[in-house]
C-alpha cells in the first residue's frame, strides 16, 4: 500500500489492524501541519521567531542563544534542517537533497549534528557546503546530546529486539550501547556539566 502518511520524526506510517483483519491507515498528503516558531517568556507572552508558518519540528537553541536550528517537514516525505538567526533575522537552509532531521548543536556552537535518511548521523559547520558522516547503522539513528567538550555524542538507535536504546559515539572510537534493555529508552539529554544523563 502506497500513499501512507508517515511521522516526520520517526518516518513510521500510521496504521492499525483490527481483530477482523481490517486495516485502517492515515493517507499521505492530507495532514500537512502549519506551525509558527515562537519564543515564550516566563510570563507566557509569545513572540514569533519568524513570520512564516511551516511544519517545523525539534527546535534547538544555539549555545549562545542567538540562533535556532529546526527540522522542517516539506511534504512528500522530505525533511530539511534550517537555521534562523534571531539577531539579524536571516535564515539558511543547511541541508538540501535527501532527508534530514533532529538538529543538535555542538557545545561550541560551531557545528550542527543531525540524522540523514534515518541511518546516518552527520555533522556540519553552519554555512559550510559538505557534511561529515559520524556514524552509519542499518537501524534508525537519532542524535541527541554532546558532552561539554564535544568528545562524545549520545544518540538513540532502534533495534528490532530491544527497541529504542541509548548509544554513545566517542570522538575517536566505535559506537557502543550505553543503555539497552527490553524497554524503550529515548530522548537522552546530558546536563551542561556532562555529569548527568536524563532520558
Amino acid at each position: 500500500l502506497e500513499g501512507l502518511h508517515t511521522s516526520p520524526t520517526s518516518g513510521l506510517a500510521y496504521f492499525a489492524v483490527s481483530s477482523t483483519g481490517a486495516l485502517a491507515y492515515l493517507p499521505g498528503g492530507q495532514t500537512e501541519i502549519e506551525r509558527q516558531l515562537m519564543l515564550v517568556d516566563r510570563q507566557g507572552v509569545g513572540t514569533p521567531v519568524v513570520d512564516e508558518r511551516g511544519n517545523f519540528l525539534s527546535p534547538r537553541y544555539s549555545p549562545d542563544g542567538t540562533k535556532v536550528a529546526v527540522e522542517r517537514f516539506e511534504g512528500s516525505g522530505r525533511r530539511t534542517v534550517w537555521v534562523f538567526n534571531l539577531i539579524s533575522g536571516s535564515r539558511i537552509r543547511l541541508t538540501t537533497a535527501g532527508e534530514y532531521g533532529l538538529p543538535v548543536w555542538t557545545p561550541d556552537g560551531d557545528h550542527l549534528t543531525f540524522w540523514s535518511d534515518f541511518e546516518t548521523i552527520q555533522s556540519k559547520v553552519v554555512g559550510a557546503d559538505a557534511a561529515d558522516d559520524l556514524h552509519h547503522s542499518p537501524h534508525p539513528v537519532f542524535p541527541a546530546s554532546w558532552t561539554p567538550g564535544c568528545e562524545d555524542l549520545v544518540f538513540v538507535e532502534f533495534h528490532p529486539e530491544t527497541r529504542a536504546d541509548i548509544w554513545v559515539l566517542p570522538e575517536d572510537g566505535e559506537a557502543k550501547a550505553l543503555i539497552a534493555t527490553e524497554f524503550a529508552e529515548g530522548f537522552p539529554r546530558l546536563s551542561p556539566d556532562g555529569r548527568w544523563l536524563a532520558y
